[in-house]
Parts: C-alpha cells; structure tokens; sequence
C-alpha cells in the first residue's frame, strides 16, 4: 500500500519562503537602519565634543577678557599715578621757588611796620605751603636721593629763614621809632631831622649787615636747588 503525502498549501510557502526581491530589500533596509544609527551616535558625539569646546572657548575668552581688564585698570592706574607724581613734581618746585624768594630777601623789601609784617605774614604762609607740596612729594616719590636733597634744602632754607626773620623784627623796631617821631612832632625841627636820619641810617646798616648774612644762603640755595633739579628732571621722564 502506498502512503500519499498530503501537499502543502501554496500559502504556506509563500509565508516561509520569500522571493529575491523581498529578501534583497529588507537587507537595504536594514543597511539603511544600521547607518542611519552609526550616524546618529557619531553626531551626538560630535555634538557634545563641539558644544564641551564651545564651552571651553567661551570660559577662556571670559577668563582673557577679565585678565585685560584688570590690565587696563592697573594702566589707567599707572598713568594716574604717573600724572600725579608730574603735579607734585612742579608743584614742590613752584612753592620752593615762591618760600626761597621770601627768605632770601623779597620779604625785606618793606619800609613801613604794616609792610614789613606783611613780609613777616608772608614767610609763614609760604613757608605752609611749601612744607604742604613737599609732604605730598615724598609721599608719592619714594626715592632716597631726592629726599636727602629736600632735607638738605630745608636745612638751608631754615637758616635762611632765622636770618630774615632776625632783621625784619629789627626793621620793625626801627620803622616803629619812626612813627613814634611823627606822633610826637618834637619841638626842633633839627632834632627831628636828626632822628628821623639816624634812624633811616640804622634801617640802611641793617640792610647792609642782611644782604652780607643773607648772601651765603642764596648761593647755597641755588648750588642746591641745580642739584634738586637734576634729580628731578630724570623723575619727570620717567612718568611721561
């Protein structure tokens, strides 16, 4: 007896067995799937490698434009300090010139007790103001040479200053008998001529004894002075 194997449905073999063409567009689609994932990993790889750089260059620029601004500020703060050294420098020189004038003899020039205090008034208040500029220039200008100049300078200024302030005191006395003369209009004319003469001679001998003193003193103040300025003529160089 012969067994009859029963066939298989059609359908079946087309559910098992699939043609060429389906077979060869399933692998393209899963090249496709496969590349498009390939891609997408290496783009947000990429992605987050060019964000984290981003991310770098924009700290590096933040971190280069603090640096030149502090930069700036420590210039703008040179420059400032530099101009304010030039101000002092002239302004020391400028009070130097205006004290030394009135001790070595400016102060002097009057004949009358309200002139003569005025020259009197004007020693201190110069002397003020220069002592004022010479503070602030030291303070600002740290350089021992010039300091020791100053000091020496003073040294001499003062001496220069006890000189004048002896013989203005004495004017003084002086332009004061003068006045006391007038007041009392004595009775001889001869008299009053007399003393209003030996008078005037004391005021000429304590001018002549002053400008002897006094003499020394100015050229010790310009020898210093040339020296003074050739310390700071360097120092204004230096701060253009």
């Amino acid at each position: 007896m012969i067994l009859q194997v029963p066939s298989v449905p059609q359908a079946v073999y087309d559910v098992i067995y699939l043609n060429k063409f389906d077979l060869i567009l399933v692998g393209i689609v899963l090249l496709v799937i496969m590349g498009f994932t390939n891609w997408l990993i290496t783009y947000l790889t990429k992605s987050a490698e060019y964000k984290a750089i981003n991310e770098n260059i924009e700290a590096v620029t933040e971190k280069v434009e603090s640096v030149k601004g502090e930069v700036d500020l420590l210039i703008d703060r040179k420059k400032n300090i530099a101009s304010e050294e030039r101000l002092a420098i002239f302004a020391y020189h400028e009070k130097l010139v205006s004290y030394a004038n009135f001790v070595t003899g400016s102060a002097t020039y009057g004949t009358t007790v309200e002139e003569l205090e005025a020259g009197i008034t004007s020693i201190r208040a110069s002397h003020l103001e220069y002592l004022h500029s010479q503070s602030r220039l030291e303070l600002l200008i740290d350089e021992a040479n010039l300091h020791q100049k100053i000091g020496e300078m003073n040294a001499i200024l003062l001496r220069g200053s006890a000189i004048t302030g002896k013989v203005l005191i004495d004017l003084q006395v002086t332009a004061k008998k003068v006045l006391l003369l007038d007041k009392k209009k004595v009775d001889s004319s001869d008299l009053y001529l007399e003393a209003l003469k030996q008078t005037s001679k004391e005021q000429s001998q304590l001018r002549s004894n002053y400008i002897l003193d006094i003499l020394p003193i100015y050229k010790e103040y310009i020898s210093k002075k040339v020296e003074l300025e050739g310390i700071i003529r360097p120092l204004l160089k230096g701060s253009l």
